[in-house]
C-alpha cells in the first residue's frame, strides 16, 4: 500500500486534523467557496462539503482527480483558473513541502482569497527530522516556524497561530532513520502509534509545541 493509503488507519491522527479544519471554520464568516489545496484522496475535502455553498479541491495526480470526482467534488489542477478574492477558506494539508516554488504557491493562495479569509496550513516540521521518507513521498524541504511565517507575511499573510505538532512523532522520526527505515509506512505500526502513541503527544504537545513537532501548524488570515 502506499503511504497515503496506510495513513487512513490513523484514525485518531485523522480525526485531530479534522477538528481542526472545523475549529478554523466555526471562525468563517462567509462561507460561500472553501478550497482544499492538494486534496489528495479528499480525506479532508468531505469537513467543508456541508459548510459552505461551494467546494473547490485542487489535485494535479490524475488518479486522485477521478477518485474526487466519483464523489461529485470539482476539481482543478491549479488555483489559476479561479478568480481573485473568491475563496472564504483554504486548507492545505501536508501539502506545500512537496512545492518547489512554495512562496508563489503562498501568493496564489493570498491573491484568490478575499480579505480578512483565512488559511489553514499543516506541514512537516524541522529539517533535522528528514529520513528516507521525505525522499520517497517527494518532499521538497520541512519548515520551521520562523520560516514559514516569514513566508506568509511576504505573501500577504496575517499569521495567527503557529505551533509544532506531535512532540512524541519527532523522537519517533529520529529513531526511525537511525534504525534505517525504509521509507514506506507499517499499517500495524501506524495504527499502533496512532492508538497508544498519539495521544499522549497531544497532550505533551501542551507545553512543547512552541519548541518541538513531528509537524507545524500555522494559521492565518488574508
Amino acid at each position: 500500500m502506499e503511504n497515503l493509503e496506510v495513513m487512513a488507519v490513523a484514525r485518531r491522527y485523522n480525526a485531530f486534523l479534522r477538528s481542526l479544519i472545523e475549529a478554523e471554520i466555526a471562525s468563517v464568516t462567509d462561507r460561500h467557496l472553501a478550497i482544499d489545496f492538494g486534496a489528495g484522496l479528499g480525506t479532508f475535502t468531505g469537513s467543508l462539503l456541508l459548510r459552505f455553498h461551494q467546494v473547490i479541491a485542487v489535485e494535479i495526480e490524475h488518479a486522485s482527480q477521478e477518485a474526487l470526482r466519483r464523489r461529485g467534488i470539482q476539481v482543478v489542477d491549479s488555483l489559476a483558473s479561479i478568480p481573485s478574492g473568491a475563496a472564504d477558506f483554504i486548507h492545505s494539508l501536508n501539502v506545500l513541502e512537496h512545492i518547489d516554488d512554495d512562496a508563489a504557491a503562498l501568493a496564489d493562495m493570498r491573491r484568490v482569497l478575499r480579505p480578512g479569509a483565512r488559511l489553514l496550513l499543516y506541514v512537516p516540521a524541522f529539517q533535522a527530522l528528514w529520513t528516507v521518507m521525505d525522499d520517497l513521498v517527494g518532499h521538497v524541504r520541512r519548515y520551521d516556524r520562523r520560516t514559514l511565517c516569514t513566508r506568509l507575511q511576504r505573501a500577504g499573510f496575517d499569521v495567527k497561530r503557529a505551533q509544532y505538532v506531535d512532540c512524541l512523532g519527532a523522537a519517533a522520526a529520529v529513531t526511525y532513520r537511525l534504525c534505517g527505515g525504509s521509507g514506506r509506512l507499517n499499517e500495524p505500526a501506524v495504527a499502533a502509534y496512532d492508538r497508544w502513541c498519539f495521544p499522549l503527544s497531544r497532550l505533551a504537545d501542551r507545553a512543547l509545541d512552541r519548541l518541538v513537532g513531528k509537524n507545524l501548524l500555522v494559521t492565518a488570515t488574508a
